[in-house]
């Protein structure tokens, strides 16, 4: 099936998978490092350079502007002492 969600409410392989690398890599990493590691994965490793110069802008954007402003987020609730709740498996 190529939805996320099985019939019977279930995860499918690929979307544990992706579940696994995120919480037990991607988080563990230093928050602002990660946007870094995450344009040289997405541009060098997944060959987004193929993709031409419109290539590099859309990853350079979806690292540098997304994902660097979500730790800018996550640092500003860290300051402020706002506790953030652990989002759990998604559940249809």
């Amino acid at each position: 099936m190529d939805t996320a969600l099985e019939e019977e409410g279930t995860s499918s392989g690929q979307a544990k998978m992706k579940r696994v690398v995120k919480n037990s890599g991607y988080y563990r990493l230093p928050k602002f490092w990660r946007a870094h590691i995450y344009f040289i994965y997405r541009y060098y490793i997944k060959f987004g350079f193929l993709d031409g110069p419109e290539g590099k802008v859309f990853h350079f954007l979806q690292a540098y502007w997304y994902r660097f402003l979500v730790d800018a987020k996550l640092l500003e609730c860290e300051k402020k002492g706002i506790k953030m709740k652990p989002q759990g498996d998604l559940k249809a």
